[in-house]
């Protein structure tokens, strides 16, 4: 007959809860943390606002296109003129923004994974290509650090995760 130690399952149990709790509930945990005033209540709920109108956990579930259209909306929203590529053989950018006779090409990559060089240099092409004065990354993800420095080196705005949900967050 099988003999279970209920102490040991049930601290492994309290152990899986707590590790799940602090990956799905960390709003409720900073809420909490908030209340007890170990951090600034104001902070949690400025954390709660971005993170909840920012859609990112839906973003994270969008497809490329998807993604595309969220950002396409979300420039027109804040007063750009923006078109779209074409899906594929875009030379590099997937919008074109113009706001004050200034031409920015925007590559959008939502991705699980980190952002690589690749992308950094289709947006860098796509800056020659459709003659514009700047180029944009943005991605629900983080850039590699070469994928930084090279941006970094061209000028190119770069929206990474924490930087996407600030600025989604905000309309």
């Amino acid at each position: 007959m099988l003999k279970i130690n209920f102490k040991i399952f049930f601290q492994i149990l309290l152990i899986i809860f707590i590790i799940l709790s602090l990956i799905y509930f960390w709003p409720f945990i900073l809420l909490i943390l908030g209340l007890y005033g170990l951090i600034k209540i104001e902070n949690v709920f400025f954390t709660f606002k971005l993170y909840y109108f920012s859609k990112i956990t839906q973003i994270d579930q969008m497809t490329g296109i998807e993604f595309e259209n969220r950002m396409f909306n979300y420039f027109k929203r804040n007063g750009y003129n923006v078109e779209k590529t074409k899906t594929s053989n875009d030379f590099g950018a997937d919008l074109i923004l113009s706001k004050n006779n200034e031409i920015t090409v925007v590559q959008t990559k939502r991705w699980l994974k980190q952002v690589g060089i690749s992308a950094v240099q289709e947006i860098c092409a796509a800056i020659k290509y459709y003659q514009a004065h700047q180029g944009m990354l943005i991605t629900n993800s983080k850039l590699t650090n070469s994928a930084k420095k090279l941006a970094q080196s061209n000028n190119i705005i770069v929206w990474e995760r924490s930087e996407l949900i600030m600025k989604l967050g905000k309309t």
